[in-house]
């Protein structure tokens, strides 16, 4: 046996010195025709090559005249702006052991996906004056596409909540910031009045004139819950009797009066600085630029496809890119493994920010993401039947102003699976979530939260729901703070939560975090076997509270055929591994399944919060465990350190605020 292990030790040794790193050169002045072997030009067509694209085909080309040999590759790729025509697709051959795509200097390589605009003119055609307000006229400028022979920009497209995602149409960008498509009101929202159809209802405000003739007209909104949005094509808009129709019945959960909505590519709105139109009929983009203005950083999204796909390939190292302006995902990794984002960049996308499915051992770190449609980071890996961890992570990152078109369930983290890790980030300024966790095992910690959930109402900051099967995941060591309700929709639970465990999700540990400034910190809906110990609050109008919805509106989900009932029968819930990481599961059918049983709250502080801090909701008697939380309502305490001086304080164990959040390098936004 070690005569065995030593020959192995031998062999890795040996395949790992015969994979010496080749490199490839990419920069702005380089040429496709020459090696692509040096970083400066030189004899023999020795130089480096002008596109990504041509250092991969160099790559394939290499791997493939070199098949019987374990060859490690890196694409050094100069300082300068490339714009990728087509996404750049890595499906690596068997013999690459490793594979590198790196900025030279950290931040400086930007892959777009659109093409700097030129030709800004103030000089508009004659058309513009029946688009635009007459007092914005003079801030705008245009740019003719068609001279640049821009042709195809997408439509927009039905989307949101309980619907599809599809590809964004073209959107302006400005230093990797989105710019807004015009829309009236400019900022805020309009409200509905009564609906009168299934696909109609009425408004409350008058409009500017004319915007019955827009041609493509849209409008986005919360039509019921505040929680769920849509944007949806305009069929008739009669500004007189302040109706709108639209192009196909009500969203999931129709039409309710005094709910927020905006009409969107509405000419009129356009009325402020990093506000744009696109006229399709005459090929201009109408445009009011910010102070400053440097044409140079104005790009239009045209990629229809991830910038990068890493496809069935393992150890690919993205390292220090600017990755920006498509109109789809900006990212997507799927299968292979040990695939790493490393300080890049990925701003102005039209979906999710990265995409990792069924990668094990594949993450993000010190990565900044910005300005994205939809997500931040969806990371999906790990087998729910027989648990195995995917190892998946996203650590270390800046993560803000995400889910700018589709508000609603597109989180900064979306992690689904098994065994996957969500750590050290700082996640902020968003409509709705910050983390969604699905699945099993999940850890998140140590990850820095506030002001998320700005939008929406009955909504979390960490989110997972109506499952009694997903356990094991820790919500340990996060700084929650800045996190508030602000609507009152009449008819709606409007509350905003840090940690929501929705419609009896079970099994979940929140544990040494810090609340602070926070309207509703973490909310238990029936669930079970769900432990809060040894955490922090400070300034919460209410700390924790738990109800028992399995024993009264919610009992349907627990009937043959049920939500909940349906998803525990589909997992091997009575037999390992199931039985052995989660015992209270194994005879849950023997039990009031039902029941909110077995939760625990012990050990917590809660200081300047309003009494009562804890709200049990119709909870049978036995339901909840409760030990040694202290609460303290009078007095000022300013600082960390006068906390020190409470009983109960020194028994959190709470984590260091220098240890929470992003702790290694951040890519520059």
């Amino acid at each position: 046996m070690k005569l065995l292990t030593v020959m192995c030790l031998v062999l890795v040794c040996c395949r790992t010195a015969t994979a010496r790193t080749v490199h490839f050169y990419v920069s702005p002045a380089g040429s496709n025709r020459w090696t692509g072997r040096t970083l400066h030009a030189g004899k023999d067509g020795a130089g480096p090559l002008r596109t990504p694209a041509a250092a991969l085909r160099a790559v394939q080309g290499y791997l493939a005249g070199h098949a019987s040999r374990q060859c490690s590759l890196e694409i050094d790729i100069a300082p300068g702006a490339y714009t990728l025509r087509t996404g750049l697709q890595i499906e690596l051959a068997k013999n690459c052991v490793q594979l590198r795509i790196r900025a030279l200097k950290t931040g400086t390589a930007l892959l777009s996906g659109g093409p700097a605009l030129h030709s800004w003119t103030r000089s508009l055609p004659a058309s513009a004056a029946a688009l635009f307000d007459s007092q914005a006229l003079p801030h705008i400028i245009g740019c003719s596409l068609s001279a640049q022979n821009i042709q195809q920009t997408g439509a927009l497209h039905d989307r949101g909540f309980g619907g599809p995602t599809p590809v964004c149409p073209a959107e302006l960008f400005y230093y990797g910031q989105r710019m807004q498509l015009a829309r009236w009101p400019e900022k805020g929202f309009l409200l509905t009045a009564n609906p009168v159809s299934a696909n109609e209802t009425g408004f409350t405000a008058d409009l500017p004139a004319n915007m019955e003739k827009d041609p493509d007209l849209w409008v986005h909104g919360y039509w019921n819950f505040d929680w769920a949005d849509t944007t949806d094509p305009v069929a008739h808009l009669d500004a007189a009797a302040h109706t709108l129709t639209i192009k196909k019945e009500a969203n999931n959960y129709g039409y309710k009066p005094q709910r927020r909505f905006f009409f969107l590519n509405a000419p009129q709105g356009l009325l402020g600085p990093g506000e744009y139109y696109l006229d399709k009929a005459a090929g201009m983009l109408y445009f009011w630029p910010p102070a400053g203005f440097e044409a140079a950083a104005v790009r239009l999204s045209l990629l229809k496809t991830p910038l990068i796909t890493i496809l069935n390939s393992s150890h690919v190292t993205l390292q220090g890119l600017v990755l920006q302006c498509g109109r789809a995902d900006g990212v997507l990794v799927q299968g292979g493994g040990y695939n790493l984002l490393q300080q890049c960049t990925l701003r102005g996308i039209g979906l999710n920010g990265a995409v990792l499915l069924n990668s094990p051992h594949s993450g993000l770190e010190g990565c900044a993401i910005h300005d994205t449609g939809d997500g931040g980071v969806v990371m999906q890996c790990g087998d729910r039947t027989t648990l195995t961890p995917g190892h998946d992570f996203v650590s270390s990152c800046r993560i803000h102003d995400y889910a700018q078109i589709d508000y609603t369930y597109h989180a900064g983290v979306a992690v689904g699976g098994v065994g996957n890790r969500v750590d050290h980030n700082e996640i902020y300024n968003a409509p709705h979530q910050a983390i969604a966790f699905s699945g099993n095992n999940q850890q998140i910690e140590y990850n820095n939260i506030h002001n998320v959930c700005l939008q929406t109402g009955d909504a979390g900051a960490i989110y997972n729901g109506r499952d009694t099967t997903q356990r094991g995941a820790i919500v340990r060591c996060n700084y929650f703070h800045n996190i508030l309700t602000t609507l009152h929709t009449p008819g709606n639970y409007d509350d905003v939560v840090c940690v929501y465990l929705d419609d009896c999700l079970s099994g979940t540990t929140i544990e040494r975090n810090y609340f602070v400034n926070t309207s509703h910190s973490i909310l238990i809906g029936g669930g079970r076997d769900n432990t809060v110990s040894d955490n922090l609050f400070v300034h919460c109008s209410l700390a924790v509270s738990i109800d028992a919805r399995g024993l009264s509106w919610a009992a349907n989900w627990f009937q043959p055929g049920g939500t909940i009932m349906r998803r525990l029968l589909a997992m091997p819930y009575n037999r390992p591994p199931y039985s052995t990481q989660y015992p209270h599961l194994a005879n849950i059918l023997h039990e009031n399944i039902a029941a909110p049983d077995y939760n625990v709250v012990a050990g917590n502080l809660i200081v300047n919060s309003p009494q009562p801090w804890l709200q049990k909701q119709s909870i049978p008697a036995g339901s909840v465990t409760l030990q040694n939380n202290h609460a303290y309502t009078t007095g000022e305490l300013d600082n960390h350190l006068s906390l020190g001086f409470l009983p109960g304080f020194s028994a959190l164990n709470l984590p260091p605020m220098r240890s929470i959040g992003p702790q290694t390098p951040v890519a520059a936004n």
